[in-house]
């Protein structure tokens, strides 16, 4: 079974909170009170927001990302990390514009060696080694390059 993993929107990937965050306030741009206030779920922002303009999501062919969020599922997510020479081992080429997460689950090309753990970001900037998110271990012996 397919699932959403993220966002494309106007040029940038946006996990569920970010684009949450930024289609709340489309909908107070068209003019639309929403019944969930800030607190629905991304889904039925989006639902809400394409129903007030008219846009069918159903049919992601109809429509230019860069005027509403078309989706990314799992099975396309990460499909480039490790295999460029844009994203070599160690880096994540589907990062949320918003907070520079990955998508989705782990990127298996930013995997801990030490706990296999959801995988790794800067410790700080400048440094040159990583931190894992999972076992909060600094610099567990992956150099950045």
């Amino acid at each position: 079974m397919s699932y959403v993993v993220g966002y494309t929107y106007q040029a940038d990937n946006y996990c569920d909170e970010c684009m949450r965050k930024r289609a709340l306030p489309m909908l107070a741009t068209n003019g639309i009170a929403t019944m969930y206030g800030d607190a629905g779920q991304t889904e039925d922002i989006l639902d809400e927001w394409a129903m007030s303009t008219g846009l069918d999501r159903a049919d992601e062919t109809s429509f230019d990302s860069g005027d509403f969020p078309k989706v990314i599922r799992d099975e396309s997510a990460h499909d480039l990390c490790g295999t460029t020479p844009e994203y070599p081992p160690g880096t994540c080429a589907d990062r949320c514009g918003g907070c520079q997460a990955p998508l989705g689950h782990a990127c298996a090309n930013l995997e801990c060696p030490e706990c296999f753990g959801l995988g790794y970001r800067s410790a700080a900037p400048g440094l040159p080694y990583r931190q894992c998110w999972a076992c909060e271990g600094a610099g567990i012996g992956v150099a950045t390059t």
